[in-house]
């Protein structure tokens, strides 16, 4: 413990030698170094972001996850699983996004679904990625009802029901998914869980195009192709 406590009292001792990366930092960073752990967050944020200094940002965050900050725990978890500035350690990482996500932080509650869907820092488990994608859907998160609607439209983990991957892609649509939008186009136009109208899904697909969405940049020509070719 005292050990650490040196280290520590090091680290504060070294950074009070280095001047804040910008003066309107200093403030911030006086902060940060005083305990303040959503100062620590937002500096690391800050470090990371705006002057691409990951190495410099892993500590600060590492201090506000230390402190049981959920803000940094969650951040940490990122860091860890990306190898920002640090070297990457995915089951660390997943046990900070839990930690986080059982906090209440919705992103972290998406990201864990994420990490038992995909397997990082453990093994696949869809039982789990569905019990934390949900969580984060039914908090109101727009890409966990977006991503809970591809997987009742698909049967991932649960049984395939159509009208409940509307139910839910029309949720985050509702908060301007683009990706959500196209799904929606693409029932329509297929007759998915509800009336089948090729033309009005041909237009909602198109709209999603124009709004940004990046499944419908990979996909909208197969349906394109499949209008244009006569029946």
């Amino acid at each position: 413990m005292q050990n650490n406590e040196d280290k520590q009292q090091k680290f504060i001792g070294d950074e009070q030698q280095i001047p804040a990366r910008d003066a309107a930092l200093a403030p911030l960073k006086l902060a940060a170094m005083s305990g303040n752990a959503a100062a620590q967050v937002e500096y690391a944020q800050t470090l990371h972001q705006s002057f691409d200094d990951a190495a410099a940002a892993f500590p600060w965050m590492e201090r506000a996850a230390s402190q049981k900050n959920v803000d940094g725990m969650y951040g940490l978890a990122l860091f860890l699983h990306n190898g920002w500035g640090c070297t990457p350690d995915q089951e660390r990482s997943l046990a900070l996004m839990r930690a986080a996500a059982e906090a209440g932080h919705v992103w972290a509650q998406f990201d864990v679904g994420l990490y038992y869907m995909k397997g990082y820092g453990c093994q696949p488990d869809m039982a789990q990625a569905l019990e934390w994608i949900s969580k984060a859907a039914q908090d109101g998160l727009a890409s966990a009802q977006y991503e809970l609607g591809v997987l009742y439209l698909n049967g991932e983990g649960v049984a395939q029901d159509f009208k409940q991957s509307i139910a839910w892609f029309l949720k985050a649509a509702e908060q301007s998914n683009t990706d959500a939008i196209f799904y929606l186009g693409a029932a329509f136009y297929d007759g998915l869980g509800v009336e089948k109208d090729p033309v009005r899904g041909l237009s909602i697909m198109r709209d999603a195009l124009e709004a940004g969405s990046t499944v419908a940049q990979r996909y909208i020509h197969k349906f394109e192709e499949r209008s244009s070719t006569p029946s």
